[in-house]
């Protein structure tokens, strides 16, 4: 592989790049006039008035969803009963509530195993700190957003 094959190659994602700028130009461009046309149709009110009808609906099914869970959770409060109505049914999650200072502090003594390293903030720190680590590097290419300079003159 030598420049020339870079250039050959570069000229080429320039071309497509270009391409498909001007492709997604057209596109909109057509689909913002088909869009004017169709604004004069009885058919484009419809769409207007049963689009708004969809977003009142999702509205109020939202707010009816959310009083079914609270009368549900009010039953069960009351009565213990998880499964009040078919389909409806509350279940219990866990989670642990806790001071991490203090969680810290006791998984040094009984649990060091669970410690966990803060793997960013180590990385960070690691060489300048003396941790026992190598720095490796890795070549990756990038490509400039810009390429027109390796377009064809017109």
């Amino acid at each position: 592989m030598n420049t020339q094959n870079l250039i050959a190659l570069i000229k080429k994602v320039a071309e497509l790049r270009n391409d498909l700028k001007d492709t997604n130009e057209r596109a909109l461009s057509l689909k913002e006039s088909a869009e004017r046309i169709l604004q004069k149709t009885p058919e484009y009110k419809r769409v207007q008035i049963i689009t708004e009808k969809v977003s009142m609906i999702f509205t109020a099914l939202g707010l009816a969803e959310a009083e079914l869970r609270s009368a549900t959770l009010a039953i069960y409060n009351e009565t213990g009963e998880k499964k009040p109505i078919d389909k409806v049914e509350v279940k219990i999650f866990k989670w642990l509530e806790y001071d991490s200072a203090k969680v810290l502090k006791w998984c040094r003594v009984f649990a060091p195993s669970l410690m966990v390293v803060n793997k960013k903030s180590f990385e960070k720190t690691a060489v300048e700190i003396g941790a026992p680590v190598k720095v490796k590097e890795e070549a990756k290419c990038t490509i400039a957003s810009d390429l027109s300079s390796y377009l064809k003159k017109e």
